[in-house]
């Protein structure tokens, strides 16, 4: 469980919180905290995903400008978010999951709602992402990896934006699975119309290789090693259905793609 250090100025970026035995995150002990959350999961936790009280509050996205990116699903008994102060928490442009699974949280997983999801207390989710829109609703893109040319068993990060998080989460209820891939084995597609789908294809060689996908929040996927020399540029290519809940039942999937393995420099984060 993270825990909120009532005096610090605190910022979670990019993170997969999942499977604690009590709440994902727990933000207590006053009003002087400032916490900001942004790009993360938190998933298959216990008790809540996020639990604020005793006064304190925090940022999980505060506007279209400013949006949380972030992901909330299946969090065990209580709920996904729970805010037991009278102060609203903003909450906006994330995405909301289903629970049970594979039952959809009503509206969440499309922009046409209402998107209903399990929170508790004043807190400020709408408008949120919907993961399953189009390239229009919620559009995809790959921004940079870290690191850029990986060594032959690095954990590779996708940074990027528009990534179902929702979707890729396995409904066994496990964090310790590498099957957040929701790949087709003979096709470009996620593998009946959810989630995710990772390729990698060597530039010049006739070499396709579906990674294992370790974690994935709205802007970050982590692949497990690429079991491939960085040699030469690496296509990495991320599939996305869009709204396969509505119709059309076989719309046209979302793809986004980068070179991996080049000489382009990784941005350096900014604080």
């Amino acid at each position: 469980m993270i825990t909120g250090n009532p005096h610090a100025n605190v910022s979670l970026n990019n993170t997969f919180v999942c499977g604690s035995t009590q709440n994902g995150m727990g933000l207590s002990g006053g009003s002087t905290a400032v916490v900001s959350v942004r790009g993360s999961t938190f998933a298959y936790n216990t008790n809540s995903g996020v639990s604020v009280n005793s006064s304190s509050s925090g940022d999980f996205g505060i506007s279209s400008t400013n949006p949380g990116n972030n992901a909330f699903t299946q969090n065990g008994t209580l709920y996904d978010f729970d805010n037991a102060n009278p102060t609203p928490v903003a909450a906006v442009y994330n995405q909301w999951g289903p629970f049970p699974p594979p039952t959809p949280t009503p509206g969440c997983n499309t922009s046409s709602g209402p998107c209903q999801p399990r929170i508790s207390g004043a807190v400020s989710d709408s408008p949120w992402e919907p993961y399953e829109g189009n390239l229009t609703q919620f559009p995809m893109s790959i921004a940079y990896f870290v690191p850029n040319k990986p060594r032959k068993n690095d954990i590779v990060h996708i940074i990027g934006t528009g990534f179902d998080a929702v979707g890729s989460l396995p409904s066994s209820d496990s964090c310790a699975t590498t099957n957040f891939n929701n790949c087709d084995s003979s096709t470009l597609y996620p593998a009946g119309g959810v989630g995710l789908c990772v390729w990698l294809h060597i530039s010049g060689v006739a070499i396709t290789k579906i990674p294992n996908v370790v974690s994935v929040t709205p802007t970050d996927i982590a692949i497990e090693s690429l079991g491939i020399p960085c040699a030469q540029p690496v296509t990495v290519t991320v599939v996305r259905w869009p709204e396969v809940n509505i119709p059309p039942t076989t719309p046209t999937p979302l793809i986004a793609t980068g070179a991996l393995c080049t000489n382009n420099p990784t941005p350096t984060p900014t604080p």
